[in-house]
């Protein structure tokens, strides 16, 4: 067999996030069977409902019944079906109710990113008796061997009373593989399951890998495009992970992700260089014809039942486009997915179109063109990429629209040109929802319908002639940005005032990689004389270049830095408008230090310029 070519071979629906119909369902798994699937994971959380455990309304979930009869149909089609239920995080729907006994979080504490209840509390014997119940009623529906239990993206151990009293003598390392083992010795044990488990927070907690049985099987996740050599999840440093599951005596599948064709191929190129036990194409949230493309790719890739595609090969057998050109358009607009569009106008205030942006708009304007002629036919791939092709052009249009509402000295109006880009948002709007109800008239969908509903209400409130306020705020950062905050003092004045200047990095979505100059407009009430940067409640960290004010009286730029706190690498970088960025925070090599001491992720990087008139 070729090393692309694979026994195991997965797709993944996310019944969690975007509920589907039964039929809906089985003509997804007609079409997975054609592109070369033999398995079917269903990502669940606690979309079934059981005798005790019923959280959403029923056109919202599945009875036991309707899961069955969807087990049964992929079954009849060569499909076995594998259900993942989340035994640690991603717990939300088992803690949506007020009892919080078996959640980590209880009392409104903040867990390590925010105060969102999300991990169960490994501690409790009533979480132990809760999972029990109803991973044993659910499994009776899935005769799989296979039974996935998660354990990703758990940020939230040791917080509870209980396990926190448990980090002197085990650490997180030690509670989180004591809970792997406690949730292997139900499946495994008592109800004759082979147990799955996604892999990132070995990263963190290696560990507890070695602590691990190793009939567990992992599930690798990597969604870089280029992956030749994977990081770490959670800024862990690159390694040969497979070959240390191997040597360690680990099973492991790679999991590629729907969005990008490249990702699959060069995960696969790199899972190739050793023994994986198969593939596994994860498809998160809604489900898209966008993702149609990609999983006949990845099919065809590792069925050893089928020739392989081409990305090219695989655009071409689900449209009209026949053309090179086109072909090639589809398979870059395929790789990049802009439709997030912002929702606040701030993530379009910047300078000019930075040259990501810049060259994205010409490719953009030239692909609309080029495919325009297919607008009306009727494809669903056709009407999907045509759609994130107008939302593009719509960000584009406000990146050049609404900085202009920013210029304090001479106010421009932009009436005449808001009216076109409205027009086109409602348009979208109108198609994304006719494509909705005519693809799932059954069940409400919880985010297609309304994906850009957000844009055409921020725009409701956006003036047609500026200023957005008598001072602004600019700065630059090497790439996207970070969730900082702004400060000022004025003149006169002993405290800071904070004009809710943050978080300015939502601006340029997927062209982050590029240099951004990002405005801010706010009502100054005086002569500002100092500014503060701060950075808090981040993991990583984030780089600044440059900042300075401008009022009615002209700009204000950094003279000198008056005070320092927490961790700040090159700070006079922020002196000068040069190249340099200042670094807040202590970057990926802490990252794990970071996870393991939950006060680390709080610790305040801040910085005080003076300003002086320019």
């Amino acid at each position: 067999m070729e090393k692309t070519k694979f026994e195991f071979r997965a797709i993944q629906m996310d019944l969690a996030r975007q509920p589907e119909t039964v039929d809906f369902i089985k003509k997804e798994i007609d079409f997975y069977k054609d592109c070369g699937y033999n398995y079917l994971v269903l990502y669940l959380e606690g979309r079934i409902r059981t005798s005790y455990f019923h959280p959403f309304p029923d056109n919202l979930s599945y009875s036991k019944e309707e899961m069955a009869e969807v087990v049964a149909y992929a079954a009849k089609q060569g499909l076995e079906t594998i259900p993942v239920i989340s035994l640690l995080g991603h717990a939300e729907h088992f803690l949506m109710g007020e009892d919080e006994t078996i959640s980590e979080l209880k009392n409104g504490a903040c867990g390590r990113f925010n105060p969102k209840k999300h991990v169960f509390c490994p501690s409790r014997k009533e979480t132990h008796e809760f999972i029990e119940k109803y991973v044993t009623e659910i499994s009776q529906i899935f005769p799989s061997k296979y039974f996935h239990a998660g354990f990703d993206e758990a940020w939230d151990i040791g917080y509870c009373d209980i396990c926190r009293k448990r980090l002197e003598k085990e650490g997180q390392s030690g509670i989180f593989s004591k809970h792997v083992n406690d949730m292997h010795a139900l499946l495994t044990g008592k109800l004759g399951k082979t147990m799955m488990m996604w892999d990132d927070l070995f990263d963190i907690y290696p560990a507890a890998l070695k602590e691990t049985p190793r009939d567990v099987i992992l599930c690798a996740w990597h969604y870089t495009d280029l992956e030749q050599l994977p990081y770490g999840h959670a800024g862990g440093p690159r390694r040969d992970q497979f070959k240390l599951y191997e040597e360690m005596g680990f099973r492991y599948v790679f999991a590629p992700a729907s969005f990008s064709m490249r990702n699959i191929r060069t995960l696969t190129d790199y899972a190739a260089k050793g023994n994986a036990m198969g593939a596994f194409l994860t498809v998160w949230e809604c489900p898209s014809a966008l993702d149609r493309p990609a999983i006949l790719y990845a099919g065809r890739l590792w069925s050893p039942e089928h020739k392989s595609l081409s990305m090219q090969e695989a655009v071409a057998a689900l449209t009209p486009f026949r053309k090179k050109e086109e072909l090639d358009l589809a398979v870059y607009y395929l790789r990049k997915r802009l439709a997030n569009l912002p929702g606040s106008i701030g993530g379009y205030l910047g300078s000019e179109l930075n040259d990501a942006e810049f060259s994205s708009r010409l490719i953009c304007e030239s692909t609309r063109g080029v495919l325009e002629k297919y607008r009306d036919c009727g494809n669903e791939v056709v009407e999907e990429l045509l759609i994130q092709l107008d939302a593009e052009k719509v960000f584009f249009d406000l990146r050049e629209t609404l900085p202009k509402l920013c210029d304090i000295h001479a106010p421009q109006d932009i009436s005449k040109e808001l009216p076109p880009i409205r027009a086109l948002i409602s348009d979208i709007n109108i198609r994304r929802k006719a494509i909705e109800k005519r693809d799932r008239p059954d069940r409400m969908s919880t985010k297609n319908d309304r994906i850009f509903d957000y844009v055409e209400k921020m725009l409701s409130f956006v003036p047609e002639k500026g200023p957005l306020g008598n001072a602004l705020l600019r700065v630059r950062y090497p790439f996207g940005g970070g969730s900082f905050r702004f400060y000022v003092q004025y003149e006169n004045e002993d405290s800071w005032v904070w004009h809710r200047i943050e978080n300015v990095s939502n601006m340029g979505c997927n062209f982050h990689h590029d240099e951004n100059l990002m405005l801010t407009p706010f009502t100054a009430s005086g002569k500002p004389v100092a500014l503060r940067i701060e950075l808090r409640d981040f993991y990583v960290g984030a780089p600044i270049m440059y900042a300075e004010l401008e009022t009615l009286e002209g700009r204000f730029i950094p003279a000198g830095i008056t005070h320092m706190e927490g961790r700040i690498q090159l700070p006079e970088a922020l002196l000068n408008d040069g190249r340099n960025a200042a670094f807040f925070g202590d970057g990926e090599v802490e990252a794990f230090r970071k996870f393991n001491d939950p006060k680390a992720c709080s610790m305040v990087c801040c910085m005080d310029l003076a300003l002086k008139k320019a």
